[in-house]
């Protein structure tokens, strides 16, 4: 098994999985048993057509590469849904895609890396086209997105290498490129049908495979934001009493922060004074800590970051005061936490079935009253900050079927607050609202009363563009075959390199003050949706709690 350093050093794209052949992408195979049954699949092949800045060289070769990732429409990328990876991934190296351009290209003769300078990339565009095909598809509905990889550091292997880079030229398959180009329109991504569609919602490829051609896919919009590179700075521990006068307990640049299952809101959402200090609070730095910031701009992981890093806010219309008619200013990025699967020792995967995340509120300050009092006053444009403030209350939203406009179902642990206000006031409103920003099936979005799960989760942040960064992440831990060497430091026989501990940040949810009241309340509908095997068995041991 190789190492973190190691893939980032020799490997572009996981090989064991994928095979790169002339901009082909094939599924890597073996010989199959003589008793094997080979499903029909599908080929979509088409142009690549790239516009934007030349593109880096380095050591005679050109820099990145194209990289086309294949959607189930049921199941897109953040913002506009649920996926945590691609149907397929495809790729077209850099030398292909701009082979007939390379004579006017520039090449330094000892080997160092050459880019356009920024004038250069606004003044010197190009626009060039190679076939591209994508090799192994089942049947269904989809769509390609991708981007092209100008630094040449994309590796789906990792969450820290997955996501496009500012400045990366992306696209897809759209509808609209044109109107695009011009940065009149958002893309518009064109669904792509892959067999027969069948009564029950599946697709049917015939035996003698399909092979959809002449599909146009268009790379021609920079990224507009750097990748949300964060740690958090500071967490504000929710207070545990109603008395007014009981302020948050403060923690700098803390490893884990924790609730318990049964955490009691203190205060509702219509004591807009006082609810601040009731919710788990997170402030997020837009860089690394100072002890980690040259490392991690540094191998092996070359970070796009500095100590004026900023994050890139943007207005994202209106929400409310969860439960209330209490209108707040909404912001994007959006923060999202997860569950992590239990069985994965280093805390870097996340459960699948069932999804378990809870959603927070984004703010510029530590107040809630600060959105909510400046609700009408829409920003102008983007504003670049520091800082950031995530807040999150006592709400799982389970989901089984992450596929668009599929069932969710929200629990809190306590309806009223400690204050014997309503933790939700509309219930019919909170699902509507977690239906539209999860792309649930409203009328299949439901609530009910029931403790958080114990257990780790990640926190996730995410731009509109799809570009995201999760803690924990490989960064804060040893991978592989590397061996922990010293504190804050992995290797192997080959190779050494240092961990970056604020990286390893998780939301753990504990044992409850009271297990048996947590168990009496899981009831049919959260023992359908939000428990996983593992919790149904400690469940059904009395420990689930516990």
């Amino acid at each position: 098994m190789r190492t973190f350093a190691s893939l980032r050093r020799h490997v572009r794209l996981p090989l064991p999985l994928l095979v790169v052949a002339a901009g082909t992408l094939v599924a890597s195979c073996t010989t199959p048993p003589d008793d094997a049954t080979i499903a029909p699949a599908a080929i979509i092949s088409g142009t690549l057509t790239y516009s934007g800045p030349k593109p880096c060289t380095e050591k005679g070769n050109v820099l990145g590469a194209g990289v086309l990732l294949l959607f189930d429409v049921r199941n897109l990328p953040p913002p506009d849904g649920l996926a945590t990876r691609s149907v397929r991934i495809g790729v077209v190296p850099g030398s292909q895609l701009f082979a007939d351009l390379a004579p006017s290209l520039r090449f330094n003769t000892d080997g160092s890396r050459w880019c356009p300078t920024e004038s250069e990339r606004e003044r010197e565009r190009v626009t060039v086209s190679t076939p591209f095909s994508l090799a192994a598809v089942g049947g269904g509905r989809y769509q390609v997105r991708g981007f092209y990889d100008l630094a040449g550091d994309f590796n789906p292997a990792f969450k820290i290498t997955t996501a496009s880079a500012k400045g990366n030229i992306s696209g897809g398959a759209l509808t609209n490129s044109t109107e695009v180009a011009q940065g009149k329109e958002d893309p518009k991504f064109m669904e792509i049908t892959v067999g027969a569609e069948q009564p029950d919602g599946s697709f049917a490829i015939p035996p003698t495979g399909v092979h959809l051609q002449n599909v146009p896919v268009t790379f021609g919009k920079p990224m507009p934001f750097q990748r949300p590179y964060f740690h958090v700075k500071t967490a504000y521990e929710p207070v545990k009493t109603q008395d007014p006068a009981e302020e948050s307990v403060e923690r700098k640049e803390p490893s884990v922060v924790e609730v318990r299952a049964d955490w009691h809101i203190a205060h509702g959402p219509s004591e807009i004074t006082q609810i601040s200090k009731s919710l788990l609070r997170l402030e997020f730095s837009s860089t690394f800590p100072a002890a980690e910031l040259s490392l991690a701009r540094s191998a092996p992981y070359r970070f796009l970051v500095s100590e004026d890093s900023k994050f890139d806010l943007t207005w994202d219309g209106l929400a409310h005061v969860p439960g209330t008619s209490i209108p707040l200013r909404a912001f994007a990025p959006s923060v999202v936490v997860s569950k992590l699967d239990p069985s994965d020792p280093r805390r870097l995967t996340g459960q699948a079935n069932p999804r378990v995340v809870s959603s927070a509120i984004v703010a510029k300050e530590l107040e809630l009253l600060a959105l909510a009092t400046s609700a009408s006053q829409q920003p102008a444009e983007a504003e670049s900050r520091s800082t950031l403030v995530a807040m999150l209350r006592p709400t799982l939203i389970c989901i089984t079927d992450p596929t668009k406009n599929g069932p969710a179902h929200i629990i809190t642990p306590f309806k009223r607050s400690l204050t014997d206000n309503p933790v939700v006031a509309d219930e019919a409103v909170l699902s509507a609202e977690v239906a539209a920003l999860l792309r649930r099936n409203p009328a299949k979005t439901t609530f009910g009363e029931g403790c958080l799960l114990p257990g780790d989760y990640a926190v996730n942040m995410v731009y509109p563009t799809s570009q995201s960064w999760t803690l924990p992440n490989e960064a804060s831990t040893c991978f592989g075959t590397e061996q922990p060497l010293s504190a804050g430091s992995c290797g192997t026989r080959d190779s050494t390199r240092n961990t970056l501990p604020s990286q390893g940040f998780m939301l753990r949810v504990t044992s409850a003050a009271d297990p048996a009241a947590c168990r009496a309340k899981v009831d049919a509908a959260m023992k359908a949706s939000c428990l996983s095997p593992a919790d149904l068995a400690r469940l059904e041991a009395g420990t689930l709690f516990n």
